[in-house]
């Protein structure tokens, strides 16, 4: 394509430039072509909307170019771009018409309902800017926040089906009502939303009961290319009165075993009261607490440097971390019962309301950081954690994106992973809540990584007392071109041979949809048909999980 976009737009009749800011090609790749997933792909053009208008606007502009035959160009929608692992704010296709849709600057707040606890988002409404609206109107709720931080889209992590520690910890289950456009400029509403307006109604029981009324079609939009959704009222979690946090280590990597079996129970017991909890292992635990030694050299961690930091940083074989919400009377009640269960055979059990840790805060803070800095450390990650439970963004998980980039590492207080040229790739597979499927992943991803050169560090998010996810960070360094292979065959494997296993991915990144979304999925195939119902002429994210 060599015609400019603007000079496209105008050439065609559209002239609402004071609602969007549009970037040529040039603009739009230095902007937007980055990514931590050392994935190549060829931008046409940006375009930076200001108004929710301005997408009917372009769709009908694209139509009426592929209709007539002329100049077709394909939208790829991001909320805030910082989709760091899974493709940052890349399209999934590289053809040379690609557009990226930047709404960003729809970042309305509307607390529809305090008492209830309703708040009304666009897509460019990001963590930091949530949390900082709650505490200027002195509003008590949490934030759904996730390990990526301030910078990134609340909507946008809901409509990937994304979950985070907080009670609310499922974010498009919080989801209850969303608004969006298709491709063919139609808008979509639920059938309580409209049915609620046609009744001259207040617009309000279409935003707390989720389910809708007839065909449910709101996830639809969740992991799709259906349309763009610029608006959704999610459910908020109101800020316990009691709250306490545990840390409990296991000394032997075959506890493991012991490990899920307390997770599931009590989850099982406690649901409603223990969030979701993470179970990491050794080498997950010393990414976070130590920058890595081998970064110049690009090597896996040694058995005996593992060792000697283990020592150093008193870092456990695995580590739980998870939350107690409720009453005060409820949480020292709940709190004394899994001490009671976790005692038989953790290491160590520790409550970030034990009186030794807040006299430990209290005494550390006021010391050098040269006096005893394992320990220091510690009770900083202890602190960060525990505001992230709390509903509270932080930058807490960041400095993983760094574990193998050479790019010195920002000082800012919110980074950005993809400016930094970080490498990271996610994977994320569902594991069945049992101790023998756990030994068995855990195997096959440190098998598999090794063999490729990928410090193999696992997390195990546990939602529910029968549901794992877990997410694998696959860290290289983009400035070295066998790294990047490493990294990328490591992922393709652990996908394939996962699935063999029966460990499927719940959400992937833009090549990895291309590869398994290629049509002979029954789902896929009638996703086709809906797709060619409202998006006949393919203006909107081709190659977005299959479309």
């Amino acid at each position: 394509m060599t015609q400019d976009l603007h000079l496209l737009l105008t050439s065609n009749g559209f002239d609402n430039f004071q609602n969007c800011e549009v970037f040529n090609q040039n603009q739009a790749n230095t902007l937007y072509n980055k990514g931590t997933e050392s994935i190549s792909r060829n931008l046409y053009g940006a375009i930076k909307v200001k108004k929710i208008e301005v997408i009917s606007e372009l769709f009908q502009l694209a139509n009426k170019l592929a209709t007539n035959g002329q100049t077709k160009i394909v939208f790829y929608p991001i909320s805030t771009g910082n989709n760091w692992g899974y493709g940052t704010s890349l399209p999934n296709l590289s053809s040379g018409n690609s557009v990226i849709l930047d709404l960003s600057l729809l970042n309305n707040i509307d607390m529809v309902n305090e008492y209830l606890g309703l708040v009304r988002i666009e897509p460019g409404v990001t963590q930091g800017q949530l949390s900082g609206y709650f505490e200027k109107n002195n509003l008590p709720f949490m934030v759904p926040v996730t390990g990526a931080g301030a910078s990134c889209s609340i909507l946008a992590n809901a409509l990937e089906r994304g979950y985070g520690i907080t009670p609310h910890q499922d974010h498009f289950a919080a989801l209850t009502d969303l608004k969006a456009i298709l491709p063919n400029g139609q808008h979509y509403q639920s059938p309580l939303s409209q049915l609620s307006s046609e009744a001259g109604q207040a617009d309000l029981v279409n935003q707390t009961y989720k389910w809708n009324v007839g065909p449910y079609l709101d996830g639809l939009f969740t992991q799709s290319g259906l349309g763009v959704v610029y608006q959704a009222t999610i459910r908020l979690k109101r800020i316990p009165a009691g709250f306490d946090s545990f840390y409990i280590d296991y000394k032997n990597d075959d506890d493991v075993r012991v490990a899920i079996e307390f997770i599931k129970s009590t989850l099982e017991k406690f649901e409603g009261i223990v969030g979701s909890i993470n179970l990491m292992d050794r080498l997950r635990i010393i990414s976070m607490l130590k920058p890595n030694p081998n970064k110049d050299t690009g090597n896996l961690l040694s058995s005996e440097q593992i060792e000697t930091i283990t020592k150093k940083e008193m870092v456990a074989a695995w580590t739980i971390v998870g939350s107690i919400y409720g009453e005060p009377s409820v949480v020292k009640q709940v709190k004394k019962l899994i001490k009671k269960a976790a005692k038989p055979h953790a290491h160590h059990i520790i409550f970030s309301g034990d009186v030794k840790i807040k006299i430990a805060k209290s005494v550390f803070g006021k010391m050098p950081a040269w006096f005893l800095p394992a320990i220091q450390d510690k009770l900083k990650s202890l602190a960060a954690s525990i505001e992230i439970m709390r509903g509270r963004p932080n930058e807490i998980a960041k400095p993983l994106c760094y574990w193998r980039t050479t790019v010195p590492e920002q000082q800012s207080a919110i980074k950005d992973p993809a400016k930094d040229k970080c490498g990271l790739l996610w994977y994320a597979p569902l594991i069945p809540m049992s101790p023998d499927s756990v030994i068995r992943y855990t195997q096959h991803v440190r098998t598999v990584c090794r063999k490729h050169n990928i410090d193999p560090l696992i997390t195990f998010t546990n939602l529910r007392h029968d549901l794992i996810d877990s997410t694998v960070p696959i860290l290289f360094s983009q400035s070295s071109e066998l790294s990047v292979s490493n990294a990328h065959s490591c992922l393709d494997e652990l996908v394939k041979e996962g699935i063999s296993l029966g460990y499927i991915p719940y959400r992937l990144n833009i090549e990895q949809q291309l590869r398994w979304f290629d049509g002979h999925l029954q789902s896929d195939q009638i996703m086709q048909k809906i797709y060619k119902a409202f998006d006949e002429n393919g203006i909107n994210q081709i190659g977005r999980y299959g479309k």
